[in-house]
């Protein structure tokens, strides 16, 4: 019974083997037209095919990928590498396997028609490699940072589309066109978990981003604020809240149309993120008000922060149509720090209440009270 399961999952495994062979056409078609598998690599690769459908978070998802498939080849290394279509650009994605996080998040790298030309995973299938430094295939920069000595990289597909690549790299003694067929068949297997995966992040951050700047929503600032006030009062920690409102935007919005408000909206949410710290949550409320919510900072950091940024948009050319001069925009900002003694709920009523005398007492300018509140 045993041996006729073993002979049914060698068939099954070799069957799905060739259809994503064939499904991604060439030299990957060709490479394995009768693969059968022996007894403990179909096992192997049932187990992985188990844990890529039950895995959905996508740290652990990456995490078992990259070692079981640097396992199953005897690879020193593996990382995955996803592609954002946005900017075009191949991104490293941590964990991998053999390789710090640190590094790996440092790499992406453009999808230019050289490197398009040069290899066609979706009529090619995976790409072995074990002389690197030379092969005009391979992206050098890759090479030199992760020191990589060779290399099998296979295609995540989904859809027909190449979405990313799983890469496995420095086996002593180089791979063989068996490792390639290995690393074909549990690209073929993550591709779908993967492709899972990145649909639920992007429908958590839909959730939790505002449509149009990318920042983050009133429900998740709100949240996040809760959190933050708590474990500033046990901690006995410093936290502060910007409350930031574009000047007379109203009028601008009347004068230009809603169209070019929102290209402006959109401009000002990049100014603050690039003059903020990443750990800082940076959410709009609501139309033109901004709220950042600064962790361990005092008055006086907090006062750095929003000096900095009321410099940034007074100094910005803030671009309209082909063709109109640039408008200049100011904002007003309030402020509440807190020595973790109070909460959500209070900040933001002090933070607006700074910003409400901003303005009143004449805009352009920040306001941040010289006690902490308790």
């Amino acid at each position: 019974m045993r041996a006729r399961w073993r002979d049914q999952a060698r068939h099954a495994t070799a069957q799905a083997l060739r259809r994503a062979a064939h499904a991604l056409g060439g030299r990957s078609a060709a490479l394995v037209p009768d693969w059968k598998p022996p007894a403990h690599e179909v096992s192997a690769l049932a187990l992985f095919a188990q844990e890529c459908a039950r895995l959905r978070d996508r740290v652990e998802l990456y995490r078992q990928v990259t070692s079981h498939t640097a396992c199953a080849v005897r690879a020193g290394v593996s990382f995955l590498l996803l592609y954002e279509k946005a900017s075009n650009e191949m991104v490293s994605q941590a964990p991998g396997y053999g390789v710090d996080g640190d590094a790996l998040k440092a790499i992406r790298y453009p999808v230019t028609p050289d490197l398009r030309a040069a290899w066609d995973f979706r009529t090619q299938g995976p790409l072995l490699c074990n002389d690197p430094q030379s092969d005009h295939r391979v992206v050098r920069d890759l090479v030199r940072t992760l020191e990589l000595d060779n290399l099998v990289v296979g295609p995540l597909c989904f859809q027909g589309r190449v979405t990313g690549l799983i890469a496995v790299a420095n086996k002593p003694g180089g791979f063989t066109e068996h490792d390639a067929r290995i690393v074909n068949v549990l690209s073929h297997h993550a591709s779908l978990a993967v492709s899972a995966v990145r649909c639920l992040d992007e429908l958590q951050q839909r959730s939790i981003r505002d449509s149009l700047t990318g920042l983050y929503s009133y429900r998740y600032f709100r949240a996040h604020l809760d959190v933050e006030a708590y474990q500033a009062r046990r901690a006995g920690s410093r936290l502060a809240l910007l409350m930031v409102d574009i000047d007379d935007f109203k009028a601008y919005n009347s004068w230009y149309g809603y169209s070019k408000g929102d290209a402006i909206l959109k401009d000002a949410a990049v100014l603050v993120t690039r003059h903020t710290r990443r750990v800082d949550v940076v959410a709009r409320p609501s139309g033109d008000e901004f709220a950042i919510v600064l962790a361990g900072a005092g008055p006086e950091q907090a006062r750095a922060v929003a000096e900095r940024l009321r410099t940034a948009f007074d100094e910005h050319p803030f671009g309209l149509a082909s063709g109109e001069l640039p408008k200049s925009l100011t904002i007003s900002i309030g402020a509440a720090t807190s020595a973790g003694t109070t909460t959500a709920d209070r900040l933001i009523a002090q933070a607006e209440h700074a910003l409400s005398r901003a303005k009143s007492e004449g805009k352009n300018r920040v306001i941040v009270p010289a006690a902490s509140y308790s």
